[in-house]
């Protein structure tokens, strides 16, 4: 990849960096950015950043509370979806 070819960097990240999320490393493979672009593209992959971000919380977040709403009821399956 060419240093500064925004759509090279935007390519590479939808094809090896979302490739490889899955919802179980998803929080710690896409930590919380921080920096924007002014660049189209680096802009472009941001958004697409924070919204697979944000989806990746609500599933942790639902997950949680299948847990917890299984444990009160004294089972605990954390693989289920």
């Amino acid at each position: 990849m060419t240093p500064g070819n925004s759509v090279k960097e935007i390519e590479s990240f939808v094809e090896t960096s979302l490739a490889s999320i899955t919802p179980e490393n998803c929080q710690e493979r896409m930590p919380k950015r921080s920096g924007d672009s002014r660049d189209f593209f680096l802009q472009s992959r941001s958004r697409v950043y924070d919204a697979v971000r944000k989806r990746c919380s609500q599933f942790v977040e639902g997950n949680a509370r299948r847990c917890l709403a299984a444990g009160k009821r004294g089972k605990v399956d954390i693989t289920q979806q």
